[in-house]
């Protein structure tokens, strides 16, 4: 099943439960606005957090994870307020409720009628309700990828059953051997020393392994660090700090295939890595082949939607919704 089909099935689960969703959103707004205005205590933040609780289960059996994972947050966070923080995360933290309150109903509403599930824009709200909580603020990757990665496959890799104890045998020689020089080079790039003559290296040795492999899960983790060094050799993506402490996970995989050979991937595949380099694959300003290759196998481009496609959503989000619109012209009446 392709991904535009599966977009039209959420929109269509989304479709069947958006009454019940509304009346759900409508009522926890109204506990959050009441909390706000100083007509009621706490137990309004708490019977706000008990719905937003109902809304993210009923988004995530629709298969809209990202907006479930907003809910999830103005929960967490409606509970945050009533365990006695400062004044000050008392503002932020309302503050932060109340625009989520308006933005994602909006989001829903454009999914539809239509719209294309454009995680990024709710990024912000997402951060600045965790920032509230003093907890770690959440990467494009993640969010972008989160529950509908590539690689959200059975984790099982049938390749691996049929692999022969001298091949694994074989390759586990082959990883110790090649170990020394990747982690040197990948040392080597993480400090900035020679980093072109570092990056061949590195582009040596993933490729390397990813011919030697036998198993699908092991040839896509040396596949696309293989390309990833191939982009950041051609400076079609930035180097940053978090891509550095990403790619030294590498080699803390290089060691469970030295130690265990191939088939220590069977069962547990370092799929959150692989993910999370391909988001920088799909960012990468590449036309080199290894990387469109990648990008075609993985389906990338439908995943990370580019520049013009995330404005055109941020500024379909800022606009106001049909069911705002409603909201306040039946408070105009009144």
């Amino acid at each position: 099943m392709d991904l535009d089909v599966n977009g039209d099935l959420a929109t269509h689960s989304l479709e069947l439960v958006h009454r019940e969703l509304g009346s759900t959103l409508d009522d926890a707004r109204r506990e959050i606005e009441e909390y706000v205005d100083g007509e009621a205590n706490q137990q309004s933040l708490l019977r706000a957090a008990d719905l937003m609780h109902q809304a993210s289960g009923a988004l995530k059996s629709v298969e809209v994870h990202r907006a479930a994972l907003l809910s999830e947050e103005m929960e967490r966070t409606c509970r945050f307020l009533t365990e006695g923080v400062t004044a000050e995360a008392a503002d932020k933290g309302t503050e932060a409720l109340t625009r989520s309150m308006v933005q994602l109903p909006a989001y829903l509403d454009r999914l539809l009628s239509g719209g294309r599930d454009v995680a990024l824009v709710l990024l912000p709200l997402i951060n600045d309700l965790r920032a509230v909580r003093s907890r770690p603020l959440m990467s494009e990757g993640t969010l972008l990828l989160l529950r509908t990665g590539p690689l959200e496959r059975p984790a099982r890799d049938t390749d691996a059953d049929t692999l022969g104890t001298q091949a694994n045998r074989e390759f586990r020689a082959l990883a110790q051997q090649q170990r020394p020089a990747f982690q040197s080079a990948l040392l080597g790039w993480i400090r900035g020393a020679q980093p072109e003559q570092n990056l061949d290296a590195l582009i040596l040795t993933t490729s390397t392994l990813e011919q030697a492999a036998q198993t699908r899960h092991v040839q896509n983790l040396w596949g696309v660090l293989c390309g990833l060094f191939i982009a950041l050799r051609e400076h079609s993506i930035e180097e940053s700090v978090a891509l550095k402490r990403l790619v030294g996970q590498a080699d803390r995989q290089l060691k469970r295939l030295a130690d265990e050979g191939e088939q220590a991937f069977s069962s547990e595949p370092p799929n959150d890595l692989i993910n999370n380099l391909l988001y920088y694959i799909a960012r990468a300003d590449s036309e080199d082949d290894r990387i469109r290759s990648l990008r075609n196998e993985f389906n990338l481009n439908q995943l990370v939607p580019g520049e013009d496609q995330l404005e055109r959503a941020r500024e379909g989000l800022a606009g106001p919704s049909v069911k705002l619109m409603r909201t306040v012209a039946a408070a105009i009446k009144e």
